[in-house]
């Protein structure tokens, strides 16, 4: 994950094992870090969990600490188990309460002076005994962690103030920055010092606090360091830091026996001169600097150096392992090995054995079941045919029924046709009646219209009859 999240480490995102922590000011931000993020992961073919992830927070838990826009504090669940804390019985109790609180040790102020009487039972040299300073130590051990302040988050924006002790060289100091009326340590790795290192050429080591073996290195100068002032300084001596150049400048011109060489001659590719080479000629180096002889000569002197190494190294085992017994370790770490690949292959064979057994008992189940679902869709599908055969005996039923109607529907037609053929023929011959009745009504009113023609004509002759009887008569 550090390989992967390299360009963004500290900046937008924290990675520990398989834990990321994405970090943003705004929600705007938030949103292209996650992008950012997601499609490395993606770009690599992992995975994440859903159920175990959560976006968008203001407040999260994240290794033993609630981190907010307030600050960093402890757990509330770690500090609940601190305050309920028996008292320790043993070394070991106590260990494990004061690994518990020295977790927390940057939320406690002077933790190593409050904890003092409580490391002071956890070691070879100091009998067990319970006192009332332990117990003092242990109430207010308990006190201050469950009454704690809220480490500050540095703000890149604001000045930092650097606090440092009246020294030449500076030894101590102390990053800070102003929050509200007083100033707040910063405890972060910030990118001043990362880049600090890489113009060096180092690393910076993250280590763990009251285990100083994790930084050996240090430890190993700041033994040579007060081994080499013992020799210069007094117990009362106030200006023991303006001795740290003169003892700087022994250290590294002094040959040591792992090298044989000095530190300067290592790293300077030649020897400093000091005032007793110009008293003798034979110690003045012959090769100036960039030829192709102090070129060789550097070659020769660093081979020499490294098989000193090795010696000094074999020295070293062999001085070690002096009261040492033979021992069969590679026998004992190959039986182990071995006695760890059968336990696992054991153990991945009782899991094979226990996954066949379940999958066993699944198809077990799973036959009862299709057994039970085949039986009910049988039963389903009896009561299904039922249902359509009853269903299919209606219709037959109503199709006849509709039949037997429609060929009664028929007969009455055909009736009605008969009938209504009848009625046609008689509409006819009543029209043909009509139709005579019509010439003969018009033959009539020809004749009436002669009969009135010849009427008037004999009314012009001045003649009428005088009675009834002779008009008929007449005509």
């Amino acid at each position: 994950m550090n390989r992967i999240f390299h360009d963004y480490l500290d900046t937008l995102v924290i990675v520990y094992l398989d834990d990321i922590l994405i970090f943003s000011r705004t929600i705007e931000e938030h949103v292209g870090h996650l992008d950012k993020v997601l499609s490395l992961l993606r770009q690599h073919k992992f995975k994440i969990n859903g159920e175990k992830c959560e976006f968008g927070r203001t407040r999260i838990l994240y290794l033993g600490h609630e981190i907010s826009p307030e600050g960093l504090k402890p757990d509330d669940a770690k500090v609940a188990s601190i305050r309920d804390w028996p008292h320790p019985q043993s070394v070991t109790e106590m260990r494990s309460f004061l690994g518990m609180t020295g977790y927390y040790r940057n939320f406690v102020k002077n933790y190593s002076i409050v904890a003092a009487p409580l490391t002071d039972l956890t070691r070879l040299d100091t009998p067990w005994e319970w006192t009332d300073r332990s117990e003092a130590a242990f109430k207010h051990l308990k006190h201050a962690l469950t009454h704690y302040e809220v480490l500050k988050l540095p703000d890149p924006d604001k000045l930092f103030i650097v606090t440092t002790d009246a020294s030449q060289y500076g030894i101590g100091a102390v990053l800070a920055q102003q929050e509200g009326p007083k100033l707040r340590d910063v405890r972060f790795t910030r990118e001043l010092w990362k880049a600090t290192a890489a113009e060096q050429g180092t690393q910076l080591q993250m280590t763990s606090g009251n285990h100083p073996e994790a930084n050996g290195q240090a430890e190993q100068l700041n033994r040579a360091v007060q081994h080499l002032l013992r020799h210069y300084i007094k117990p009362n001596q106030v200006d023991w830091d303006e001795k740290l150049a003169l003892i700087a400048s022994l250290y590294n011109n002094a040959v040591h026996s792992a090298t044989g060489v000095s530190s300067n001659s290592l790293l300077l590719t030649f020897k400093p001169r000091l005032p007793l080479d110009f008293l003798l000629p034979e110690n003045q180096p012959t090769a100036a600097p960039g030829t192709l002889e102090f070129a060789n000569r550097y070659e020769q002197f660093m081979q020499q150096a490294l098989e000193q190494m090795h010696r000094a190294q074999a020295a070293m085992i062999d001085s070690e392992n002096k009261h040492r017994h033979p021992s069969t370790f590679q026998e004992r770490a190959r039986k182990d090995e071995v006695d760890a690949s059968k336990e696992f292959l054991e153990g991945l064979t009782a899991k094979l054995r226990k996954s066949e057994d379940e999958r066993a008992e699944l198809e077990r189940t799973h036959s009862k079941k299709v057994a039970l679902l085949e039986e009910q869709c049988g039963k389903e599908k009896a009561v299904l045919k039922q249902q359509a055969d009853g269903i299919k005996a209606e219709l037959a039923e109503k199709v006849n029924q509709q039949t037997i109607v429609e060929q009664e529907l028929q007969k009455q037609l055909a009736v009605q046709g008969q009938e209504l053929k009848k009625l046609q023929a008689k509409g006819e011959a009543i029209n043909a009646d009509l139709e005579l009745a019509k010439r003969n009504e018009a033959r009539l009113e020809g004749e009436l219209v002669c009969v009135k023609n010849q009427f008037q004509e004999v009314r012009k002759a001045s003649w009428f009859p005088n009675s009834p009887f002779e008009i008929s008569n007449l005509i």
